[in-house]
């Protein structure tokens, strides 16, 4: 298939290459000294040192990057995701399938990226949400890995499924795009904490507590705006939470293991080349959490660590000496 990929950040290369694997694929970036770098070095140095990009197009105006594409596929930062949205927005044709790549969330009212899509696409085909556990450095590298997309359409959902298979990407289906949505985006939370663990030298038995209790959370928040509780049970649930909480690679867990170091979180964001995606999050979970009654501890601890002073000592006092309960009250 023909398909444009929109975004040369580390996801965005990394899915081009996947999908360079068995289709004809365009490279897009906001900012063309990312794409003069990949042009001249045949990898994208900025982003994803290491891996070679062949039979990949390169093209910095979006009208040409999508035109006569069957997908369209966003890895775009949260935080830009409707302006690009927009910029497409005249050019999109109604058998064209958008494929969001993008973790976060908008609110006010509280949005996911393929709500957007519907909102300011209506000329598409379809959108499908493509998530699970998976870190561009070792998809990028070929190393096995299992996603999932997900969409109310299911003939566009077996379309992105098999676009995206390779002989080392196993793409699964499911119909509850806005629990994938939202795992993608809590479990960016989730792991800030558990950098701070992690540089705390707090032990592997907390760090499993606060995964455990971070799936009761997300999955808490997700059946309470609609979301299917088996979904977060799931690779876009479970699976990527483990993966983000563990791997070197997460930036998330990067920025609470740079808040033990005494840094704050402008410090943090500054320091680095890629956006956390949890950092936005944590305030817009917090927010309607906060608003709407629903119960998430450690979001909330996350969110007064980062943005409201509170010392390491009280973070971990909030967390542990919260009433007693039942384990099923969750």
């Amino acid at each position: 298939m023909k398909v444009a990929v929109l975004g040369a950040g580390s996801w965005g290369t990394a899915l081009s290459v996947v999908l360079a694997e068995n289709n004809q694929v365009t490279l897009w970036n906001a900012f063309e000294d990312t794409l003069n770098i990949i042009k001249d070095k045949g990898e994208n140095t900025k982003y994803l040192p290491g891996v070679p990009i062949t039979n990949i197009s390169i093209e910095s105006n979006i009208q040409k990057a999508i035109e006569g594409k069957d997908i369209i596929v966003m890895v775009i930062p949260s935080k830009f995701y409707k302006d690009v949205i927009l910029q497409l927005a005249p050019h999109v044709t109604k058998d064209q399938i958008i494929v969001s790549a993008t973790k976060g969330l908008e609110l006010d009212p509280l949005r996911t990226m393929t709500d957007i899509v519907e909102e300011l696409l209506p000329n598409k085909r379809a959108v499908v949400a493509l998530s699970g556990p998976s870190h561009a450095e070792e998809v990028g590298r070929k190393l096995y890995t299992c996603l999932v997309a997900s969409s109310d359409d299911e003939e566009a959902t077996k379309i992105v499924q098999k676009c995206f298979s390779t002989s080392w990407t196993r793409i699964y289906t499911n119909d509850d795009p806005l629990g994938v949505e939202v795992g993608a985006a809590i479990k960016n939370i989730i792991a800030i904490a558990a950098g701070i663990i992690s540089a705390s030298n707090l032990g592997d038995n907390t760090l499993a507590a606060l995964i455990t209790r971070g799936i009761a959370e997300m999955t808490r928040f997700g059946v309470a705006i609609g979301g299917k509780a088996t979904t977060f049970a799931g690779l876009t649930g479970i699976g990527d939470l483990i993966v983000t909480c563990y791997s070197q690679h997460s930036r998330n867990r990067y920025v609470g293991q740079q808040i033990v170091l005494g840094k704050n979180i402008e410090e943090i964001e500054a320091s680095m080349v890629q956006v956390p995606e949890g950092v936005r999050a944590v305030r817009q979970i917090h927010e309607y959490a906060q608003k709407n009654n629903i119960s998430v501890p450690i979001i909330e601890s996350v969110y007064s660590i980062l943005y409201k002073g509170l010392s390491l000592e009280e973070w971990k006092a909030m967390l542990t000496e919260r009433p007693l309960t039942n384990e099923d009250n969750f």
